[in-house]
């Protein structure tokens, strides 16, 4: 059952919702505090590193197929 459905609507703004999403925002980071944020970096650290791998095969398979290409000969060829 949702937990927030369950929530008695106090005067004052005790029991709202608002009140109720922070009371377990906060129980949340209690329970799981290494968690909330290392999850985050992980990623960010393995999604770095597949687009790092992904520009050196990129540039590998160009070497491979056009081989070394003068910036400055570029102009001559449009």
């Amino acid at each position: 059952m949702n937990a927030l459905a369950t929530v008695s609507r106090l005067p004052g703004g005790a029991g709202s919702t608002l009140s109720t999403f922070v009371a377990l925002l906060r129980r949340e980071y209690w329970e799981h505090r290494g968690g909330l944020w290392s999850a985050q970096v992980w990623t960010a650290a393995v999604l770095l590193g597949l687009v790092v791998l992904s520009m050196l095969v990129g540039e590998a398979f160009r070497m491979n197929l056009v081989g070394n290409v003068d910036v400055r000969t570029l102009g001559m060829l449009a």
